[in-house]
């Protein structure tokens, strides 16, 4: 290996061992600690991360986060740190639904269950109607929920197709939609372990009323949703 190559491994090892860490220091208190107190556990992992890779979140369209809640934020999906970038630009409790595999992935699966998350079983069609089902109390009952319609990380630009299914949440509960763009995580986090140093832009577009959807299928309205995200996205030229 030459010598660029061993000082970016050795980079990465330091960046995430204190991500890790972090994950480990807080593991029991995440448990039975207030929403508050949750947010600012969450917040000084996320910088933890921030410091010690030199990243940065920049965010675009804070006018368009709701004040209040009972939100279903929607999201283009590059790499698997895209929940931290957006968790830092909206600054709220939000649930979402992750793979089951990352159940005690140091300790993963206590966050994301505090958050109100779920994790399911990919392979269980019960285990994801029920997570699913799970998601529109949630919003029924005024709380924020957050989805990648893709399923999937994308590793460049270019997004992949939404799952229709996944909008059934958002018109079963009746719930205003918040559309959100991630821009160029891909270049911060390539290959979903190397961290390279830079920025990571969130756009927040204007919230989706369920009268401006009501009345369309669910193809329709992913259709309709990732129209508004690949239009932003591709709004700005690549630096």
């Amino acid at each position: 290996m030459c010598m660029k190559g061993s000082k970016i491994v050795f980079r990465n090892q330091i960046v995430w061992g204190k991500v890790f860490a972090s994950l480990i220091r807080y593991r029991n208190k995440v448990v039975d600690c207030t929403d508050a107190e949750l947010l600012e556990i969450v917040n000084k992992i996320v910088g933890t991360l921030k410091k010690s890779a030199k990243v940065d979140v920049i965010v675009d369209g804070e006018e368009n986060l709701p004040s209040d809640t009972g939100y279903l934020f929607v999201c283009n999906h590059q790499t698997r740190a895209d929940v931290v970038f957006v968790f830092d630009a909206i600054q709220r409790k939000m649930a979402f639904i992750a793979k089951d595999e990352l159940e005690n992935w140091f300790y993963i699966g206590r966050y994301i269950r505090r958050m109100g998350g779920e994790l399911i079983n990919r392979d269980d069609v019960r285990s994801q109607l029920a997570s699913i089902n799970s998601m529109i109390d949630k919003l029924k009952n005024k709380e924020d929920v957050f989805i990648f319609p893709e399923g999937t990380c994308s590793h460049t630009k270019e997004m992949g197709e939404f799952k229709a299914g996944t909008f059934k949440i958002a018109m079963k509960s009746k719930a205003p939609i918040v559309p959100m763009v991630l821009h160029d995580s891909y270049k911060v986090l390539t290959d979903d372990k190397n961290i390279n140093p830079g920025a990571a832009k969130v756009s927040i577009l204007k919230p989706i009323p369920y009268e401006e959807y009501q009345g369309m299928k669910s193809k329709e309205l992913s259709a309709y949703v990732r129209d508004r995200i690949n239009e932003k996205l591709f709004e700005e030229k690549e630096d």
